[in-house]
């Protein structure tokens, strides 16, 4: 048998695909399907919306197959509807109102109904609009573990995403006479409306371990007492709430699987098993009625850091799947086996270079002429190899700020910039604005992580491009880079990717608008701010699009900066399994294993 073929993935799989078919709920399940993947980090918590779970990739795939919403994010960057989990409806444009609501016969994996408790819980949540006036919260976080600690227990705060669009939504939200459902009404217009509430968090759930016991056997009544917190505001019962719902799905380093009511779901898998090192198994639900059917029964995450041992351990057929760090040795490793046949793909995760306009070190970025010689001297093609071509042969430039690989809108967006054909360094050019820009060697010092080796070689490059236009380029690299960002004469650019995978389509102009927390070059133009009110306010996808396109434009001509190269993915499938997909979205390829289907290529036993 060929190391091709991985030893767990199906028992007598022809004989199942033919039974599935056409018997039970689940027409495309396998039953006693095995996938082994190897991830590179733990799982270490349940509730993906909190700032840590955010930062876990594991986190937020595996919230992604144990939880249900109205609908996901697809490979394109496109939202993709889920009308089985429920609907949104603007109800009213003046003022913007929006009605959010689950369908009937929605329920969680222990057969509490998802309702408008859940909904507005997740509102409470993500909004930050029941914060308890003038907290501090900076002053709570540890700053070796970025947790929250030692909040006073009267203090209200749901470590929630911030800049979804619920921040502006007036007053609380109405619940519905059906009990499924809430309306919420905005002072403005905000887009992206189905991602705005992630019932993620089980109200019921929430409740129990937030007021004690007194509604461990009654649902209806925990939901209630979620309500009525809500509705109240800040108050000593929200803040046990809120501190619940931050800290409750988190996982300690070194345990094991958490108690069972902490994994109550309502997607298509469910956790069953977790070892001490963060490794984890997820079975698909027998019950699951919804949209996302499951193709295998159960997979079976790896946790191996080292991309190196990822890719042994497929090669030995030690796992079925597998998605190791890109990096020039491990590219490497796969073109010396030819036994091994990786796809490529890349993330919504963009290296670029940007500009400081004012706050910088040296202040020479606020004429725009410098900021145009500056770019000019750029090798941006060799910088792209550097990035992502020694990872993915195919690697090509990206050419727009605002847009995410294989967005709908990216072939305008390039368009409008007009990167696509500077690929080369013109000295001549630079030398000539320089010399209208009447500045002798501007000094420019570059913020980026030493320790990343792409990055490193992209700072050799534009520093020895650029010094022939006449830039003294300085090195202002440091492993502290991302506190740096922003940081008043700190540096004048700075090397660095941008992962959008989480993130709406309107929050990608965030970077450009002023007064933005993700504004770190002090750009400022009062066009381009009447363009992202428009971007954040359009609620039709195609009409988005076209604004960001000329976002795109705009940045491009003002000189602002330059979009280099997504970031290279590698996936390694074993025989026996398809429709495994590198998404460039949040999760990556796990995310979306419940589309992932075994075949009858395979018939070996686990």
């Amino acid at each position: 048998m060929s190391r091709r073929i991985r030893a767990a993935v199906l028992a007598a799989v022809a004989v199942a695909l033919a039974l599935s078919a056409c018997t039970g709920p689940q027409p495309h399940l396998v039953d006693g399907s095995v996938v082994r993947v190897a991830v590179d980090q733990p799982l270490d918590g349940l509730n993906p919306r909190t700032s840590a779970a955010r930062a876990n990739s594991v986190d937020g795939a595996v919230a992604q197959l144990t939880q249900s919403g109205f609908g996901w994010w697809g490979d394109d960057g496109a939202w993709v509807a889920d009308p089985g989990f429920g609907s949104v409806d603007v109800v009213a444009q003046d003022p913007f109102t929006v009605r959010w609501r689950v369908a009937s016969g929605v329920t969680w994996s222990d057969g509490v109904p998802v309702d408008a408790a859940d909904l507005l819980l997740a509102w409470a949540a993500d909004s930050g609009r029941l914060t308890t006036p003038g907290l501090a919260v900076d002053d709570y976080v540890d700053p070796d573990t970025g947790e929250l600690t030692g909040l006073p227990d009267s203090a209200v705060y749901f470590d929630g995403a911030r800049t979804s669009g619920l921040e502006h939504s007036v007053g609380l939200p109405v619940v519905g006479d059906d009990g499924r459902s809430i309306t919420v009404t905005f002072d403005r217009r905000v887009g992206n409306l189905p991602a705005l509430i992630a019932p993620v968090v089980p109200a019921h759930i929430a409740a129990e371990l937030a007021v004690g016991s007194r509604h461990q056997s009654d649902g209806a009544a925990a939901k209630k007492a979620v309500i009525d917190a809500v509705r109240r505001g800040p108050s000593v019962s929200l803040a046990a709430l809120a501190r619940t719902w931050n800290s409750a799905w988190t996982l300690a380093p070194g345990a094991s699987l958490p108690e069972k009511r902490l994994r109550v779901g309502s997607g298509p898998y469910e956790l069953v098993a977790r070892e001490t090192d963060g490794s984890a198994t997820l079975r698909a639900r027998a019950d699951y009625r919804g949209t996302r059917q499951p193709g295998v029964d159960e997979l079976r995450l790896r946790v191996l850091t080292d991309p190196l041992s990822a890719v042994k351990a497929f090669r030995d057929g030690e796992v079925d799947v597998a998605t190791p760090e890109p990096s020039a040795d491990v590219a490497s490793l796969l073109r010396d086996d030819r036994d091994l046949e990786p796809s490529y793909g890349s993330r919504a995760r963009v290296e670029h270079l940007e500009l400081r306009q004012s706050g910088s070190r040296s202040g020479v970025f606020a004429d725009e002429k410098v900021r145009r010689a500056f770019l000019a001297s750029i090798p941006r093609g060799a910088i792209v190899e550097a990035m992502a071509g020694r990872v993915d042969p195919d690697a090509e430039p990206l050419s727009s700020f605002v847009f995410r690989p294989g967005a709908p809108g990216l072939a305008t967006g390039e368009k409008e910039t007009g990167l696509a054909s500077r690929t080369k360094a013109d000295i001549p050019a630079a030398r000539r604005l320089l010399a209208q820009a009447d500045v002798d060697d501007p000094a420019v010092c570059i913020l980026f992580d030493p320790d990343r080796a792409t990055r490193r070689a992209a700072f050799e490059l534009i520093r020895d491009s650029a010094e022939k236009a006449g830039f003294v380029v300085q090195d202002c690299s440091s492993s502290d880079w991302s506190s740096q960002l922003g940081a008043e004469g700190a540096y004048d650019a700075a090397l660095f990717a941008w992962d959008t995978s989480d993130l709406p389509p309107e929050d990608l102009a965030q970077p450009f608008l002023t007064g933005s927390v993700a504004n770190f070059t002090g750009y400022s133009d009062a066009e381009t701010d009447r363009l992202i009110a428009r971007i954040d306010a359009e609620t039709d996808a195609g009409a988005r699009d076209r604004l960001l396109a000329q976002l795109d434009g705009r940045i491009a001509a003002d000189a602002w900066g330059l979009p280099f190269a997504a970031s290279p993915t590698i996936t390694l499938v074993g025989d026996g399994l398809a429709d495994v997909t590198a998404s460039p979205m949040a999760g990556g390829a796990l995310a979306g294993a419940w589309a992932w289907r075994p075949t009858a290529s395979s018939s070996s036993t686990g």
